[in-house]
């Protein structure tokens, strides 16, 4: 019953933080949204940080859990299936643009929360750059360089970093130029067309050169 009660009073703190913003939002703002007391919230949290770091915390768990079945489903063409999970992944953000936004232009204020949670010995899961999307992302990349999808000799870990910065600058235009969701939804198509075209076609296997280079003579 108390882990039902914290996450309807995230749910609430996720839509104040969306519409105003981290600054601007207080802790009564989400008691108020909660339907609680401020007593009854500092009986789950120790104040407003707290509470905004387990929103991100909740986003990202949601965000890694749509990527997991991903990982280890070989089923159709590679290019396909990871253009599908990643428009699964943009729906996710484009329906929390104020986190997206929040975590886009308060990154060194997040840090230093984490910094503090750190010192003061809490154990905090970490948000996009080092925590659970990241880690799913390497396992898909990595889990698909095993089944032969892409060149082996390409560093999965490399190859999920630049995936995930091709997200993150989409996400960043999309913030900037606050684009509806198809032109959203196209920007991403593109950006993993660009990805698996540009980094991680197979390299022709010998017997295809040799293929090549013979009808090049005819």
């Amino acid at each position: 019953m108390k882990e039902v009660v914290r996450k309807f009073m995230l749910s609430r703190a996720r839509d104040v933080f969306q519409e105003k913003g981290f600054a601007n939002s207080t802790v009564d703002d989400i008691a108020a949204a909660a339907g609680v007391s401020k007593p009854t919230l500092y009986n789950y949290f120790s104040g407003k940080q707290e509470i905004f770091l387990a929103v991100l915390e909740d986003l990202h768990a949601e965000v890694a859990d749509l990527i997991r079945p991903y990982i280890d489903d070989f089923n159709g063409d590679f290019r396909h299936r990871l253009q599908k999970m990643s428009l699964d992944i943009a729906q996710v953000f484009f329906r929390q643009q104020g986190l997206v936004r929040i975590m886009m232009s308060e990154r060194r204020l997040i840090v230093e929360l984490l910094d503090q949670c750190e010192k003061s010995g809490t154990e905090r899961k970490l948000p996009f750059w080092k925590g659970q999307i990241h880690q799913v992302i390497l396992n898909f990349f990595e889990s698909a360089r095993k089944a032969g999808e892409f060149d082996p000799e390409l560093n999965p870990e490399l190859i999920g970093e630049i995936y995930i910065g091709i997200l993150s600058q989409v996400n960043l235009s999309q913030v900037l130029g606050d684009w509806g969701e198809d032109e959203y939804m196209n920007a991403v198509k593109t950006g993993v067309h660009i990805f698996c075209y540009g980094l991680i076609e197979k390299r022709p296997r010998d017997s295809d050169i040799r293929e090549m280079d013979s009808n090049k003579g005819n």
